[in-house]
């Protein structure tokens, strides 16, 4: 079973409307929100036990995070690195989760 926690961490000067959501397995909004520099949002503890593909919609394009579950690899590079997706103001980290983070039900968490 693979639970992980995703950061996703705004680099923009001005404050924007972001929206994420997953696209695989299935086509599921998880939310939209207002977001400035510095402040960031997770999504934790979702158990991926399937092929998965979530999408981050910012101004200026989308960004798109893959999980193979054949290998249990992120297209973004190895859990615990910081990446940066630098003209689109934004920064994602994937990490293992911290088993008391427990929230299936709801992944989303706004941390300013």
């Amino acid at each position: 079973m693979a639970k992980y926690d995703l950061s996703f961490l705004c680099e923009t000067d001005q404050p924007e409307t972001w929206q994420v959501g997953f696209q695989k397995p299935s086509v599921m909004p998880v939310a939209s929100f207002p977001i400035q520099h510095g402040s960031s949002f997770k999504l934790l503890d979702y158990d991926y036990t399937q092929d998965t593909q979530i999408v981050l919609q910012v101004p200026r394009g989308l960004v798109f995070l893959k999980y193979n579950a054949g290998d249990g690899t992120w297209n973004i590079g190895s859990p615990g690195v910081l990446y940066s997706f630098g003209r689109m103001g934004v920064s994602i980290l994937v990490e293992a989760s911290d088993s008391t983070n427990n929230n299936d039900e709801n992944p989303l968490n706004l941390i300013n």
